[in-house]
């Protein structure tokens, strides 16, 4: 069984490579659009988790990513932030919140799976 510690990590591990290409793709959209502030959502569910996650970028600059939690119980989590050269910072404490979140429900390894599973070539929409 997975020491806490190394689970928490490898999540962490798997969510940033997830936002890197989140964000990567909303720059993307962005470029296709000319829009001044916009922003990339995909929702992610399976039988006990539903996560809706929403990439925000102004300027061509990245902002923040947003983790909204839908099933099993409603929270949301904006662990990530940018600077204004869009260099990407982690607020460790609210990431510890989320995993705790996830980890009451036992769902870290369905989260982590759902977000490697991810492709970011599909169904997505720019809103």
């Amino acid at each position: 069984m997975e020491k806490p510690a190394n689970a928490k990590n490898e999540l962490l591990a798997t969510v940033k490579e997830f936002e890197r290409r989140g964000m990567a793709k909303a720059m993307l959209a962005t470029k296709d659009h000319k829009h001044i502030i916009s922003s990339l959502r995909k929702r992610l569910s399976r039988k006990d988790l539903e996560v809706e996650i929403m990439f925000k970028e102004v300027n061509g600059v990245p902002k923040f990513a947003t983790f909204t939690f839908l099933r099993p119980k409603v929270a949301s989590f904006i662990f990530f932030s940018y600077d204004d050269q869009g260099k990407r910072f982690v607020n460790r404490k609210l990431f510890n919140r989320m995993y705790e979140f996830l980890e009451s429900s036992q769902l870290v390894p369905e989260f982590r799976e759902l977000i490697m599973s991810e492709q970011f070539d599909q169904d997505l929409s720019s809103r």
